[in-house]
């Protein structure tokens, strides 16, 4: 039965004003700039009526004219689907117009007109090639990533002749590995330490120890979609820190959420794994940034900021800090609980609202219930979700007394590799990480392609960053 397809669509606007300064936002749920415009509703809206309703709630801008400048096509990957993006070219806003925007707080923290070079390096990447090709259109461009397609422009083409076959099929050989042959041989573990029960994921693999790290409010299932590549080079083990999947355990000193490691390592008899972590906070939360596990080196897949000093501090706070922590639960129900005949409906709803979200779209729908069942801890009066409220305000303090972006990463004492998002990274902070590792012999730097989160990175990608830190520091 032929099933028709649904692909998630967005709308988007480019705003001038009479110095010919583009209009750009920063969100809170994510890093760097983007325009006016969001995901399409579901209920038959169109692509224009997306535009004006997103610049309206986002600016208090009414827009009321704008011509088509841009479809552009993000790539199905990593089990997301293909997305449509729509950008329109709404024109100028007037000095009156510019003073009376309004935005909306809880999805933006900030807006400006930027000269257009300077908002072009700070858009995200994506956002970014759409912009700048647009903004140079005379006519409507068909893009896919960003980027022109060859045999695509926007006149009427001469058509070729259709090239002689005999009728028959070439098929192309796909080598992708089966993820689910590889995730057959996967073991979950309960490690005792020091009385207190732990879970692990041991993936298997073959080559020197790996052992990954998830962030704040996440599990060791994050890491799924990326371990056919990761086995491929290196012994894979995941564990779920305290509070958080299936260690179940009470986090009163959120310094132990870091702090644990050294000693899970231990347990699962791992003798100076490498480590690949998450997210940046994980280093903030350990007094003394996992040097206890004593890892040859650290790839370190995600920084909040790359700034340094009070400006770091302000834009951690701005992006995950402990004020910011109601923005994540809107948008993701990382604190809900609720009744055992409530929990189907909350994680149904949650899968949902991920195919709408530009943070979670591209992650397989089944990867994203398992990962959120992880989370759920059962409980007398029904079910929540862990950490708590409280366990994540308490590590957000903590991490609020700390240094943070280039400061954070100074402390860590041994070899560290920076393995960034090319899609999560600004121009800016590409070049800013590339420059500070080239100022140290114990940095380094790599771009990896996708994102923006972990489940989204490209899988071959990522295995030969890892592959080049293994070949340099283990042997």
């Amino acid at each position: 039965m032929f099933v028709l397809p649904e692909i998630p669509a967005s709308a988007g606007a480019i705003l001038l004003d009479e110095a010919g300064r583009l209009l750009i936002l920063k969100p809170t749920y994510k890093s760097g700039w983007t325009i006016p415009g969001g995901v399409m509703e579901a209920d038959g809206e169109t692509p224009w009526e997306a535009c004006r309703r997103e610049v309206a709630e986002e600016t208090g801008l009414l827009v009321d004219h704008g011509r088509l400048v841009c479809v552009d096509t993000r790539p199905a990957k990593n089990g997301a689907k293909l997305g449509l993006r729509f950008l329109f070219h709404c024109g100028t806003v007037t000095p009156e117009q510019a003073a009376s925007i309004r935005i909306q707080e809880y999805e933006v923290s900030d807006h400006r007109f930027a000269a257009i070079p300077e908002a072009l390096e700070l858009l995200r990447p994506a956002i970014r090639r759409r912009v700048k090709k647009a903004l140079r259109a005379e006519s409507c461009l068909y893009l896919e990533n960003g980027r022109r397609v060859p045999g695509v422009t926007g006149e009427a083409p001469i058509l070729a002749p259709l090239p002689e076959t005999d009728g028959s099929l070439t098929i192309r050989e796909d080598g992708d590995r089966d993820h689910c042959a590889v995730m057959e041989h996967k073991r979950d573990l309960v490690v005792n330490v020091e009385g207190e029960d732990f879970a692990a994921i041991d993936y298997g693999g073959d080559g020197p120890d790996v052992l990954l790290i998830h962030q704040l409010a996440s599990n060791a299932l994050v890491w799924a979609p990326l371990i056919p590549e990761l086995t491929q080079v290196a012994h894979v083990v995941a564990v779920d820190l305290r509070a958080h999947g299936l260690s179940r355990l009470p986090a009163p000193d959120p310094a132990r959420i870091s702090a644990d490691v050294a000693s899970l390592a231990a347990a699962l008899g791992l003798n100076r794994p490498v480590l690949l972590v998450e997210q940046d906070e994980i280093l903030a939360l350990d007094p003394d940034r996992l040097a206890g596990v004593d890892a040859p080196v650290l790839g370190l897949l995600s920084v909040v900021t790359t700034l340094r000093g009070e400006e770091a501090h302000l834009e951690w706070a701005e992006q995950v800090g402990p004020e910011a922590l109601h923005v994540w639960d809107e948008r993701f129900g990382i604190f809900a609980s609720g009744r055992d005949e409530e929990l189907e409906s909350y994680l149904d709803d949650i899968v949902a609202r991920s195919r709408e979200d530009w943070v979670s779209q591209r992650i397989d729908a089944a990867q994203y219930r398992a990962f959120y069942e992880r989370q759920i801890e059962k409980t007398p009066q029904g079910w929540r979700r862990r950490p708590t409220r409280a366990e994540m305000e308490a590590a957000a303090e903590l991490i609020g007394t700390e240094p943070h972006g280039l400061d954070l990463l100074d402390t860590y004492p041994g070899p560290l590799w920076l393995l960034s998002s090319d899609e999560a990274c600004t121009d800016v902070e590409e070049d800013t990480l590339r420059a500070y590792a080239d100022g140290r012999p114990d940095r380094e730097f790599r771009l990896i392609p996708g994102g923006p989160t972990v489940e989204a990175l490209d899988p071959e990608a990522l295995a030969q960053a890892v592959a080049e830190m293994l070949r340099r520091h283990v042997g």
